[in-house]
């Protein structure tokens, strides 16, 4: 099979598990209420730092090629946004960004490192 091929299958196989998941969120009964935007900030809270640890699972479980990471990592805060509304997307995202800058990547380097510092202080 053609390598192209393959990645695309990996991305679309990575992908699949945040779809499978908010499957079950929106069929379960519990959410119900964020679905028309009506619901507590207790769901809408759920909800975000589920699609949030979703957007870590995606940052890491990407394909890396010709050094870029290719990555699902914003589906999980659309998806959130989609179910429960613009809190649970921005708190979904901002849980998936912090993530990559706690643990640090080669593009952004975590937070403890002294270049981190400097701006912090600056």
């Amino acid at each position: 099979m053609n390598i192209s091929i393959e990645m695309f299958v990996i991305l679309i196989q990575m992908a699949c598990v945040i779809v499978v998941v908010a499957q079950v969120v929106t069929a379960s009964p519990y959410p119900i209420g964020t679905l028309v935007q009506k619901g507590t900030w207790k769901q809408v809270l759920i909800i975000a730092i589920l699609f949030g640890l979703l957007s870590i699972y995606g940052t890491y479980s990407g394909l890396e090629i010709l050094g870029a990471k290719i990555n699902i990592r914003d589906l999980g805060p659309m998806i959130a946004g989609l179910i429960a509304g613009p809190y649970a997307g921005i708190g979904a995202g901002l849980i998936g960004g912090g993530g990559i800058h706690l643990v640090g990547s080669p593009q952004f380097p975590a937070l403890w490192q002294p270049s981190w510092q400097v701006s912090l202080v600056v």
